[in-house]
């Protein structure tokens, strides 16, 4: 059987999102996996047939050339003891030394823009040696898969892509895991928050506009479902959960009940995503979305129809908009819950990210 070498950050991320592709390729290709480090999800990745690579060198976060270099000539190594047909990278890292290593090793690569990360969000030397280093792997791609058209025109405005691109609906929505549900019925309000918890994803807006709706709405409750990747928000959120502002459940895998439960996702990101997942997720539960206007969410929601969306940062603007939501009836939240659907399901299924990945496999 051909190979097929994934390189990516994370095995959260690969078995929730990337699930469907990596069953698919089983069932034609011996399918490798590398990432560090094998964490929870191995043992399931390894379930649907794949052999799970530890990655010892690949730091997610930061720019260290020495842990960098020696990140690429690991890449270098595992090219040459597993010989791969193919590899697929995820995230950043992963597409700038592993792409340029497949190059190198004249091995077809193909590349999926997750974010355009922190680093390029700023004009300034950052910025540059990071379109420096994406030089290096990008135009040699067969083919890099955006998840947004802002991604894209960055990335053809610094002339990193030329006409081997497409642009998928993000990671897409498995509609059969997270089904349509009908809208809760009863007086309660309740708000998730879904993502890891960390500053850029809007936890400190969504935690200041708890304290501020639970105060003057007592039929309001606020979730929280995620791990702590800055653990310096493991206090408070045990603070905050024993003052009753919010409830914190941590990491849930059966996320489709919390949709089923919820009545609204809020997610105040900041975060330089290419499409939020968790967005498609509540959408295609049929809940209602309120989230930033940025790349990577705006594309997610019909503003005003499926939900709202605020300026980033502004907690004014984000309060507003909750009891915007908040003073619509029942029925009117519970047709935007429709329109969320209606939206996901006709623009985000993740059949089609299948399919175009299986294409290019093939090509």
């Amino acid at each position: 059987m051909k190979k097929i070498l994934i390189l990516t950050n994370t095995d959260i991320e690969l078995y929730n999102f990337r699930r469907e592709i990596i069953q698919a390729l089983t069932k034609r290709y011996q399918v490798y996996a590398c990432y560090p480090p094998l964490g929870d999800n191995t043992r399931k990745l390894q379930a649907l047939g794949v052999t799970c690579i530890d990655c010892p060198y690949l730091v997610r976060r930061g720019i260290n050339p020495w842990q960098d270099i020696r990140l690429y000539r690991f890449y270098r190594r595992l090219f040459r003891q597993i010989q791969p047909d193919k590899v697929l990278t995820y995230t950043i890292k992963p597409a700038i030394y592993g792409g340029r290593a497949a190059y190198q090793a004249h091995i077809p690569f193909i590349v999926n823009i997750t974010g355009l990360g922190s680093a390029l969000q700023r004009k300034g030397w950052l910025q540059q040696v990071v379109v420096h280093l994406y030089r290096l792997s990008l135009p040699h791609a067969q083919k890099v898969f955006f998840q947004n058209t802002a991604n894209r025109d960055f990335m053809r405005a610094h002339h990193l892509v030329t006409d081997n691109y497409d642009v998928l609906p993000g990671s897409g929505v498995n509609l059969a895991r997270y089904p349509y549900c009908p809208f809760p019925s009863g007086n309660k309000v309740r708000f998730i928050f879904v993502a890891r918890i960390m500053r850029t994803k809007g936890i400190d807006q969504f935690l200041e506009a708890a304290r501020f709706i639970t105060a003057r709405y007592p039929t309001t409750e606020f979730h929280v479902y995620g791990w702590c990747e800055d653990s310096a928000y493991e206090e408070l959120l045990a603070k905050l959960t024993e003052q009753g502002i919010i409830k914190y459940h941590g990491q849930v895998d059966d996320m489709a009940t919390a949709y089923r439960d919820s009545t609204c996702l809020i997610h105040p990101s900041f975060y330089p995503e290419g499409m939020s997942n968790v967005l498609l997720e509540a959408s295609a539960t049929g809940r209602p979305v309120i989230t930033t206007d940025l790349p990577g969410r705006r594309e997610a929601v019909i503003a005003g129809q499926s939900g709202y969306l605020v300026k980033p940062h502004d907690i004014a603007d984000l309060i507003a908009k909750i009891e915007q939501f908040l003073h619509l009836s029942h029925s009117a939240r519970a047709l935007m819950g429709k329109a969320a659907y209606r939206h996901v399901t006709t623009h985000f299924d993740r059949r089609t990210v299948v399919a175009k990945y299986l294409a290019e496999v093939k090509r």
